[in-house]
């Protein structure tokens, strides 16, 4: 485990920076890939079952935040956090499951396929699973890396994907190549982290509970807004102006792309710092200073996007 006190910002952020790029290409030559094969109903109705599964999802991704902060702490034991997070994630596994079964009518119809329905829910396993694991080896003091496996996972799903369209499964391969993917890569993160998981006691649960209260809550603010329009279109329009309109939200990526790449390690930084009384706000400054300037030239970019 890394001191995360003495982290370099610069360094973690560039390579943090280079991880998403390279995610966000291979989104987007997917994305274009699966339009032309699928079209946009296929790739709609793919998108749709990802943005629902992405949503529930971040019960377990804000846990996995919060398993982030406390491992990110200076003098823990991490085997505690990560035995939290994924005994409460088998647990909301349960949940999810269960709740599926009691409204699966209402689910199938609104996928409008039981197969991509049940998709869905095994993508909020498979997802959750991994937003825990790389959650946990991001505070062990590895937060590029972390985004470095998530490229990983990008690259899994897209080479799964082609191999299940290929083969012919349509959409409901594009939902099992994430799957596997997800899974594979959650794996990796475990492997990599050399952490083995261990039975917690009430206190560590508490220190978990008492910031993922929070981190839950926001990450499912700020996902499900972002998500609303895909699930809300596809409500009330259909499954084909779902994939038009994915296609063409797939040029706005670039906006977020530093601001995301600098969060992360700011988060394990600050959070190691506050652990032993020292202030952040000179890396939280420093931070600000770099993501105004680059954010220009991408708004004035997007303006350009149209022409």
């Amino acid at each position: 485990m890394k001191d995360t006190t003495s982290l370099s910002l610069g360094r973690e952020t560039i390579l943090s920076f280079m991880s998403k790029f390279v995610m966000a290409a291979i989104g987007f030559g997917g994305t274009i890939v699966f339009a032309r094969v699928l079209g946009p109903d296929g790739l709609g109705v793919y998108k749709t079952a990802v943005a629902a599964a992405f949503v529930v999802a971040q019960i377990p991704a804000g846990t996995g935040t919060a398993i982030k902060k406390r491992i990110s702490e200076v003098d823990v034991t991490p085997g505690n956090f990560l035995g939290v997070g994924l005994l409460f994630h088998g647990a909301f596994s349960v949940l999810v499951f269960i709740g599926y079964l009691s409204f699966r009518p209402i689910v199938d119809g609104y996928f409008a396929s039981p197969a991509l329905a049940a998709g869905a829910v095994a993508i909020i396993f498979a997802l959750g699973l991994f937003e825990i694991a790389n959650s946990a080896y991001s505070g062990l003091g590895y937060p590029a890396m972390s985004t470095w496996i998530d490229t990983l996972r990008s690259l899994f799903t897209l080479a799964f994907q082609l191999v299940f369209i290929w083969r012919g499964y349509g959409p409901l391969g594009l939902v099992v190549g994430f799957v596997l993917a997800t899974a594979v890569s959650a794996g990796v993160s475990l492997l990599v982290a050399g952490v083995l998981p261990e039975i917690p006691g009430m206190r560590t649960v508490k220190r978990v509970y008492s910031f993922a209260r929070w981190s839950v809550s926001n990450a499912l603010l700020r996902v499900g807004y972002g998500r609303a329009d895909i699930l809300l279109i596809n409500a009330f329009v259909g499954s084909g102006a779902v994939g038009f309109y994915s296609a063409a939200s797939q040029l706005t990526m670039p906006r977020a792309m530093f601001g995301g790449s600098i969060q992360d390690s700011l988060a394990v930084k600050s959070s190691g710092l506050s652990s032993v009384g020292k202030d952040f706000r000179a890396d939280m400054e420093n931070a600000m200073s770099y993501v105004g300037p680059i954010a220009l030239p991408i708004f004035f970019g997007a303006l350009a996007i149209p022409t």
